[in-house]
Order: C-alpha cells, then sequence, then structure tokens
C-alpha cells in the first residue's frame, strides 16, 4: 500500500505543474488556460500541452518559451482530466 501511495503521489507531481505567482495582484485573475497560452504564442493546444508535461517532442527553445510563458501568467495545470469532471460513466 505504502508503494502504491507512493506511485500514486510521485504521478501527481510529474503532471501537476507548480508555477509561483509573480504577483498577488494577479490572483484575482481568471485562470490562464492553455488555450490562452497557444492563441498568445501562436502554437497549438497539443504543442503547449507537451511542452508543459516535458515532451521531448517539443524543441527545448519552443519548450522553454511556452513553459515561461505559463510562469510568468500563473498558469496552474488541472489535476483532473475534463473527462472525468463529467456525471457520465462513458
Amino acid at each position: 500500500m505504502s508503494l502504491f501511495v507512493s506511485l500514486l503521489f510521485f504521478v501527481y507531481l510529474c503532471i501537476t505543474i507548480t508555477v509561483k505567482p509573480n504577483n498577488k495582484s494577479k490572483m484575482n485573475q481568471t485562470p490562464i488556460t492553455m488555450k490562452d497560452i497557444a492563441e498568445a504564442l501562436n502554437v497549438s493546444v497539443a504543442t503547449v500541452s507537451r511542452a508543459l508535461s516535458g515532451n521531448k517532442a517539443i524543441s527545448e527553445k519552443r519548450r522553454k518559451e511556452i513553459q515561461d510563458y505559463a510562469r510568468e501568467h500563473n498558469f496552474v495545470s488541472n489535476f483532473i482530466p475534463k473527462s472525468s469532471q463529467s456525471n457520465s460513466l462513458v
């Protein structure tokens, strides 16, 4: 059981991006989404997702650009996928 909990916590840390806010006045603003980042940087949402998860399919330069933008705009990823938020069983 302990190994399972440790593994689950490790997966949570790998998936979740923790960003410390640069400016407390921004905390009351609407959270930025991957779509917002994609539109601002003229890339696809899939590219943003890959860059934020550290996927090596994205160039280091592009990955750093996206991660920096996300950090500057206080992006925090949603741990619960949209498909898990619905009430349906399908």
